[in-house]
């Protein structure tokens, strides 16, 4: 693993993920049985902001990646 972190394009990702997507129902490894589907309606209030999970991910520049922004929200993250 490298310590540099490269943009990919964004019609690159885009391409991607409907590709895993249709081929495997899949999005950056991600199995759509897997993605958070919220229940109920409770939420709770974050800097004034309404929140349905206190979830997300640490800061540092790899959560800035769009791929990994992608797969905290896929996952249940809400607080960015």
């Amino acid at each position: 693993m490298s310590d540099l972190m490269r943009p990919v394009p964004f019609r690159k990702l885009i391409e991607r993920i409907f590709s895993e997507y249709r081929q495997s129902q899949t999005i950056f490894g991600i199995h759509k049985t897997q993605f958070f589907k919220k229940t109920g309606d409770k939420s709770l209030t974050v800097f004034g902001e309404k929140c349905s999970t206190p979830l997300g991910p640490a800061a540092g520049p790899h959560t800035q990646l769009t791929q990994n922004i992608i797969t905290s929200w896929l996952t249940g993250g809400r607080f960015f």
